[in-house]
């Protein structure tokens, strides 16, 4: 590569532009990182819109897709909960179950096989 080319592209407004979106991360970074921390770590990015001030998102002058992409360029991501099925089980809560069949009575001479 040449000294010319090499000086142009360093100068060039790719690498400056480049800058000042490390820049603006860092700014979307402070906003949205106090919320994240205050939710323990829940919130992802659409809750976190929800709770930014419309005055803070004006100032920073950028929209959802670029929160989310600075959040998970981080790696901050929201926890999720289950699969959201319903589950009416809820444990034996302590108690001994008892096998009930065990204890039940049977007539042996009234007991018929299959053949």
């Amino acid at each position: 590569m040449s000294k010319s080319t090499y000086c142009y592209y360093k100068e060039s407004k790719h690498l400056r532009a480049v800058e000042r979106r490390k820049e603006k991360d860092k700014e979307i970074l402070n906003a949205v990182l106090p919320i994240y921390t205050k939710s323990r770590n829940t919130y992802g990015y659409r809750r976190i819109l929800l709770k930014l001030d419309d005055e803070v998102l004006e100032s920073l002058g950028v929209g959802r897709d670029r929160i989310r992409s600075v959040l998970t360029s981080n790696g901050l991501i929201g926890r999720q909960g289950g699969n959201g099925k319903y589950h009416s089980y809820k444990g034996d809560n302590g108690e001994d179950k008892r096998n009930l069949l065990l204890e039940k009575v049977v007539d042996e001479k009234n007991i018929r096989l299959p053949l």
